[in-house]
C-alpha cells in the first residue's frame, strides 16, 4: 500500500466563487490567479485536488433562457459542497423574472428551503443554496465592500451574512489576503497533514508530483486495460515523446493499483529536481522502503548501479512489489536502466516493474509488455478538452471546440493541459471569442509563451507597472539551480510585489513552486525558457552570482557554486567550496552539487589545496576526503591529510580509506602505495579490534584488489583466501562473495593453478545467476573472466559460447554501442583468432577499439581498454603476414603512459615483440624485458614467467636439458615431460606465422596446452 496517499485517499476540493460579474471582475481574477495557485502549493504533498469553479465564462453559449443558466449555476453550488465562497460588492446582482424561475428544471425548491423568492438575485439564489442546512454541514467564507449607500436588499443580505461570520475588505490586496486565509485554514481542517513513511525527506515532493498529474489525467478509452496488463506481467514500459502524458500517466495507474488495495507500491518521479536524477538518491529511498518493509538491510555493493540491483533482488519472491520509475532516462547512468529493471522482474515473480521513458528499452525489443503513447487525435483532444474545462465548470461552444481540436499543437497533452489553463486564468465573458482565435493561431510552446507575456505586458502597462520586469523574472527562473525564490526575485530585479505576482500567476503552466523555489518542471517548457533568454544568459548568470556573493545563505550558496561552474569562474567557484562552513553546508544540503563543483576544479590542484588548508581542522576529514575522491581530486586528498590522524579515533580508517583509493588512481606506483596503505589500515584496525573479524573485511578486499593490479599475486590471493573462508564460514552468500571467489580464481589462474581456479569462477557465476538472473550484466561480467580460465585450458569452443553470451547480454543491457559490449567483444574476437577467422576477428576488435574511444577526448585516446584490442589486432595482422615492429613499440608506449612502466599489461606486448621480431637477439632482448616486468609484479612464478624463459632458451638455440631444468624449477611435474621436441615445435612455430602466444601450464601433471587450435588438435592426437 502507498503510506500516505493510499491511506488518506486522493481528495479533489472543488470551491464555488459566487459574485456579481461585471464589477467583481478584479476580485475573480485575484482569486483565479493568485489565491488558489497559492493554496495549491500549499497542499500539494497531502493528496488534495483544489479546483475553482468560476462561471465568468463557460456556460454553454446556446442558453437561451435565465432558467437554465440558474439551474446550472445551482447545481455547480451543489457539487462544491461544503465548499461556498460568496463575495458581495455594490450590486445585488440580476433578479431572474417569473417566468425565468419556471424554467429551473425541477423548481428552485430543489435548491432553495423558502418560498418568498421575489426580488431574489441569482447571486442571492447562490448564496442560499450553499447555505441550506438541508445539504449538510457547509464550510462557507464570505467578503464583502462596505454597505454604506446600498439599496435595502442588499443591505439586509449583508448584514445576514455578517452575522454568521462574513467579513469586509478594504481594497483588493486585503481582499486577497482574507480570501487566502480563509480557504487555508478550511482546507488544512479537511486534509491534515500525515505524518511521512519511512523516514524518506525526497517523499513529499514526489507525492506532490503524484497528486498533481493524477488531478490532470484524464482517462482515454485507448488506456483501457493498462492495470490489468501491469498486474498480469513482471515488467510495463510506457513510452512516449516529452510532452505525451508519460508521468500523468503513471501516477494515475499508481493510484490505481495502489489505493484502497493492500499492494505494496514504491514510486519515484525523475527530473523533479537535480537529486531525483542521482542514482544515489533513489537507491537512498529504496534502501529506506525496504528497511520499512523487511527490516534491517544488509548491503554489500559500493555503486548506486549495483546497490539498485542488490536492493530489488532483496525482494521475497512471496510478497507482490510494484516498482513505479518515471522518466528513467533522465537517471545518471551508463547502464541501461529499463533492462536492467525488466531482467530483475523476469528473475522475481512477485515483483512489477513499471518505466517510462522517451525511447525504447532497446534497438533490439526484448519480450516485454511496451505501451506507446502516440499523439492526440481529434476524439481525444475532444475528451481532455470537455473533461478538464469541465472540471471547472467550464463548456466550450462546438464552433471553439471545433477551431482548438484543429490545431496541431495541442496534439500533445502538455500543450493542451497548458492552453487550457491559459483559457480559464485569462478568458472571460467578453472577450473570449477573440482569446481562441488567438490561441488558434499558436504553432509552438514558444508562441504559447509569447502570447502570454503579450497578455501580461498589456496588463502590466495598464496598471502602471514595468512590462520589461517579465523577461526578467523568466531569465531568472529559467538559467536557476533549483529554481529561484521570489524574495530573491525582489533582490535581485528591484520589482514590486504585486508586478511579480502578476508574471508568476500567469506563467503557472510553465513555473511551479518546489520546496519554494520556482523552477520549471517540464524539459520542453524550459528549453523553451532557456531558448527564449539565451542572448541574456550571460548577464542574467552575472547578476544572480552579484547577488549571492555577499549572502551566508545555504540557498545562496547552492546557487553560487552552479553559477560559477556554469560560468567556469573556476577561481570563485574554489574560494566558495573550499570554505569551511560552506562545503559543510554544500555536503548537507546538495552532495551531488559538492561533488561536481570540486569535479571542475580538480585540474588546479594548488589552487585546491591552498584554499583547503586555509580554515581546514582534522575533524573535516572524514567527511572531506571522501568527497574529493568521488569528485576525482586525488592529489589533494593525499596532500592535505597530515601524518598524525589519531586524535580522529575510529573515523580515521575512512581518511586512510580515502588516501588509498586517491592512490589507487594513480597508475603502477599508486597500486603499490594503496596496498602499503591498506595493509596499515588492516593490521591497525585489528589490533584496535581484535574480536571484530567482519570489520576490516572492506579494507581486506581493496587491500587484495590493489595487491593484484600492482603484481603482488601471491599476497592478492592470501587475501582473497582469507575473505573466502571467512564468508563461506559465517554462511555469507552475496555479491561481496562472488566477487572475492572471482578475483581469487583469477589470481590462481594467474600463477598457474588451473584446478583451484575453475571451482571458484563456478561459484561465483551461480551466485550471480541466482542474484540476478541469468541475463544480468553482473553474470556477463563474470563470463568474461570465466573466459580467460575456458581460454587457458583449450576449451576454445566452450570459451567462444561464453564470450558470445557476455556480448549478447551487454548489448541489449547497455547497447550494442557501450564500453561494457566493447570489452566482452574483444573475447569473442580472440575466440574467432584461435578458430583463425582472422578477418572477422579483425574487424571486431576494430569495433572495440572504436566504442572504447568515444567515451574519451581525442588528446586522451587510446583508451586504457582499447589497448588490449589494438595488440591483439597488431597480432591478427602478424598472422596474416603483416607484422609491424613499429605499431607493438607505439602499443608499449601507449601502456606505459596508461598504468605506468613497470605494469604486467606492458609486458604482454614485449612478449608479443619476442615471439614476432625475425632476429633472434632482438627477440631475446623484447622477452627479457618482458620477464623484468612479470619479475618485478611477482609474476616471477606463473606460466607466463615460464612461457617467456622457454622461449629465451629456445631463441638462443638451448638444448633439451635446459629445457628441462627450466620446466623443473617452475614444478617438478613439468620435469618428466618427454617431448621436448613437441614444445620446441611450438614455440618456433610462431615466428613462421602461427599464434605469437604459446600458453604452458600444468594440467593433471602431463599435458601441455598450447594454441592455437591445430595445436590442440595435435595434442589430442598424442
Amino acid at each position: 500500500m502507498i503510506p500516505n496517499f493510499g491511506d488518506s485517499g486522493h481528495k479533489t476540493i472543488r470551491i464555488f466563487i459566487s459574485s456579481t460579474f461585471s464589477d467583481l471582475q478584479r476580485e475573480r481574477e485575484v482569486l483565479v490567479r493568485s489565491v488558489f495557485p497559492r493554496l495549491r502549493r500549499d497542499f500539494a504533498d497531502r493528496s488534495v485536488e483544489i479546483i475553482d469553479v468560476d462561471l465568468r465564462w463557460g456556460l454553454p453559449e446556446d442558453l437561451s433562457e435565465t432558467g437554465k443558466v440558474i439551474e446550472i449555476c445551482l447545481g455547480e453550488v451543489l457539487r462544491c459542497r461544503p465548499f461556498f465562497m460568496g463575495i458581495l460588492g455594490k450590486r445585488h446582482g440580476y433578479v431572474p423574472n417569473e417566468y425565468e424561475i419556471g424554467r429551473v428544471g425541477g423548481g428552485l425548491e430543489n435548491y432553495l428551503d423558502r418560498d418568498d423568492v421575489e426580488g431574489m438575485s441569482i447571486t442571492e439564489m447562490e448564496i442560499r443554496t450553499g447555505l441550506n442546512p438541508r445539504f449538510g454541514r457547509t464550510l462557507y467564507s464570505f467578503h464583502m465592500k462596505d454597505k454604506e449607500d446600498d439599496e435595502k436588499r442588499l443591505f439586509d443580505l449583508k448584514t445576514e451574512l455578517e452575522a454568521m461570520g462574513g467579513t469586509y475588505y478594504r481594497d483588493i490586496h486585503d481582499f486577497e489576503e482574507q480570501a487566502y486565509s480563509m480557504l487555508h485554514a478550511q482546507i488544512d481542517g479537511e486534509c491534515p497533514r500525515m505524518e511521512l513513511p519511512y523516514g524518506d525527506p525526497g517523499y513529499p515532493s514526489h507525492l506532490a508530483i503524484l497528486n498533481e498529474r493524477t488531478a490532470r489525467y484524464i482517462r482515454l478509452s485507448s488506456h483501457d486495460g493498462l492495470a490489468d496488463l501491469i498486474e498480469g506481467n513482471g515488467y510495463v514500459h510506457i513510452r512516449g515523446d516529452k510532452g505525451s502524458g508519460k508521468t500523468s500517466l503513471m501516477a494515475h495507474l499508481i493510484g490505481e493499483i495502489g489505493v484502497g488495495r493492500d499492494r505494496t507500491v514504491f514510486f519515484h518521479f525523475s527530473g523533479i529536481g537535480e537529486d531525483s536524477m542521482i542514482m544515489d538518491t533513489i537507491c537512498d529511498r529504496l534502501r529506506r522502503f525496504m528497511e520499512f518493509h523487511l527490516g534491517p538491510v544488509d548491503i554489500t555493493s559500493d555503486s548506486p548501479d549495483s546497490m539498485l540491483k542488490e536492493l530489488i533482488g532483496m525482494w521475497p519472491h512471496d510478497r507482490e512489489l510494484y516498482l513505479f520509475l518515471d522518466a528513467t532516462e533522465k537517471v545518471h547512468t551508463s547502464h541501461n536502466l529499463d533492462l536492467e529493471l525488466y531482467e530483475l522482474a523476469c528473475n522475481n515473480p512477485s515483483l512489477h516493474v513499471v518505466c517510462s521513458s522517451t525511447a525504447s528499452v532497446t534497438d533490439r525489443e526484448p519480450s516485454a509488455s511496451e505501451y506507446h503513447l502516440t499523439s492526440l487525435g481529434s476524439r481525444d483532444k475532444t475528451v481532455l478538452l470537455e473533461s478538464y474545462l469541465g472540471r471547472y465548470g467550464k463548456t466550450l461552444s462546438p464552433a471553439n471546440m471545433t477551431k482548438l481540436v484543429s490545431n496541431a499543437f495541442i496534439d500533445s497533452p502538455l500543450n493542451l493541459i497548458a492552453v487550457c489553463d491559459l483559457l480559464r486564468v485569462y478568458g472571460d465573458y467578453d472577450t473570449f471569442n477573440s482569446y481562441i482565435d488567438r490561441i488558434v493561431s499558436i504553432s509552438d510552446l514558444s508562441e504559447l509563451l509569447d502570447a502570454i507575456v503579450e497578455n501580461l505586458e498589456g496588463a502590466l502597462t495598464g496598471i502602471n507597472m514595468d512590462p520589461g520586469a517579465i523577461t526578467d523574472i523568466l531569465d531568472l527562473v529559467a538559467f536557476s539551480y533549483r529554481g529561484v525564490r521570489e524574495r530573491d526575485i525582489g533582490g535581485m530585479l528591484g520589482v514590486n510585489a504585486i508586478t511579480r505576482v502578476m508574471v508568476l500567476q500567469a506563467f503557472e503552466s510553465f513555473i511551479t513552486n518546489v520546496d519554494g523555489h520556482l523552477r520549471v518542471d517540464h524539459d520542453l517548457m524550459l528549453d523553451c525558457m532557456v531558448g527564449r533568454g539565451r542572448p541574456r544568459e550571460g548577464a542574467v548568470r552575472s547578476r544572480m552570482i552579484g547577488y549571492h556573493a555577499g549572502s551566508d545563505d545555504v540557498d545562496s550558496h547552492v546557487e553560487l557554486a552552479y553559477q560559477y561552474g556554469a560560468v567556469r569562474d573556476f577561481e570563485g567557484l574554489a574560494d566558495l567550496v573550499t570554505r569551511r562552513e560552506v562545503y559543510r553546508a554544500l555536503d548537507s544540503e546538495d552532495h551531488n552539487l559538492l561533488i561536481r563543483s570540486f569535479n571542475h576544479l580538480r585540474s588546479d590542484n594548488d589552487l585546491l589545496v591552498r584554499g583547503l588548508k586555509r580554515d581546514l581542522e582534522i575533524t573535516d576529514l572524514p567527511t572531506l576526503c571522501p568527497i574529493l575522491v568521488e569528485s576525482g581530486c586525488f592529489r589533494t586528498c593525499m596532500e592535505i591529510v597530515p601524518e598524525d590522524l589519531s586524535v580522529l579515533g575510529s573515523s580515521k580508517y575512512a581518511v586512510l580509506n580515502a588516501v588509498a583509493r586517491s592512490e589507487y588512481k594513480l597508475g603502477l606506483d599508486g597500486f603499490v602505495r594503496a596496498c602499503d596503505t591498506y595493509r596499515g589500515i588492516i593490521d591497525e584496525y585489528r589490533s584496535e579490534f581484535p574480536d571484530d573479524e567482519l570489520g576490516p573485511a572492506d579494507y581486506i578486499l581493496k587491500y587484495a584488489i590493489s595487491a593484484d593490479s600492482c603484481g603482488r599475486v601471491d599476497e592478492a590471493i592470501r587475501s582473497y583466501e582469507y575473505l573466502n573462508g571467512l564468508y563461506r564460514a559465517r554462511g555469507i552468500d552475496n555479491y561481496h562473495s562472488s566477487w572475492v571467489s572471482g578475483n581469487l580464481a583469477s589470481c590462481y589462474l594467474a600463477v598457474g593453478r588451473l584446478d583451484d581456479s575453475r571451482p571458484m569462477y563456478e561459484y561465483a557465476l551461480d551466485v550471480r545467476r541466482r542474484l540476478y538472473g541469468e541475463k544480468s550484466p553482473e553474470v556477463a561480467w563474470e563470463y568474461c573472466y570465466y573466459w580467460t580460465y575456458l581460454a587457458k585450458i583449450g576449451q576454445i569452443s566452450k570459451a567462444k559460447d561464453v564470450s558470445w553470451k557476455a556480448v549478447d547480454v551487454y548489448s541489449r543491457t547497455y547497447g550494442e554501442n557501450s564500453v561494457e559490449c566493447a570489452w566482452s567483444l574483444v573475447n569473442h574476437a580472440n575466440s574467432l583468432t584461435f578458430e583463425e577467422s582472422y578477418d572477422e576477428a579483425r574487424t571486431i576488435q576494430s569495433r572495440s577499439i572504436e566504442l572504447n574511444d568515444s567515451v574519451l577526448p581525442e588528446e586522451q585516446r587510446p583508451h586504457s581498454y582499447s589497448l588490449t584490442s589494438y595488440n591483439n589486432r597488431a597480432l591478427i595482422d602478424s598472422l596474416k603476414g603483416s607484422f609491424d615492429e613499429g605499431e607493438f613499440l607505439r602499443i608499449a608506449g601507449y601502456k606505459n603512459d596508461r598504468n605506468g612502466p613497470g605494469h604486467p599489461y606492458c609486458a604482454n606486448t614485449y612478449i608479443c615483440l619476442g615471439s614476432l621480431v625475425p632476429d633472434a637477439e632482438r627477440g631475446v632482448s623484447y622477452y627479457e624485458e618482458a620477464f623484468g616486468i612479470l619479475e618485478g609484479c611477482s609474476f616471477a612464478n606463473g606460466p607466463d614467467s615460464l612461457f617467456v624463459e622457454l622461449c629465451i632458451a629456445v631463441r638462443r638455440g638451448s638444448g633439451p636439458e635446459c629445457l628441462h631444468d627450466i620446466l623443473g624449477r617452475y614444478d617438478p611435474g613439468y620435469a618428466d615431460i618427454p617431448d621436448i621436441a613437441f614444445l620446441v615445435d611450438c614455440i618456433n612455430g610462431v615466428v613462421e606465422g602461427r599464434h605469437p602466444k604459446v600458453l604452458v601450464s600444468h594440467n593433471n601433471g602431463s599435458e601441455l596446452l598450447c594454441f592455437p587450435s591445430e595445436l590442440f588438435n595435435r595434442m589430442d592426437r598424442r
